[in-house]
């Protein structure tokens, strides 16, 4: 069901080169650390939204008095 979604925004030829890429050694390390880099990006990400939001929340508070 995915296939016509890459058919939409790749080549044949795309697709070979992310086959090789992931079959070479820092493909395969890649593969293996993503988790955990999307894990750390999100932590991170939620942090900073909580910093935003706790700073839009006390400037509407300061608009209200």
């Amino acid at each position: 069901m995915t296939i016509p979604i890459y058919e939409k925004h790749f080549t044949h030829d795309d697709i070979k080169q992310m086959i090789a890429f992931y079959q070479s050694p820092i493909g395969k390390k890649l593969l293996k650390k993503m988790p955990v880099i999307m894990q750390e990006s999100m932590a991170v990400g939620i942090a900073w939204a909580q910093k935003i939001t706790e700073k839009l929340i006390e400037k509407m508070r300061d608009e209200e008095y």
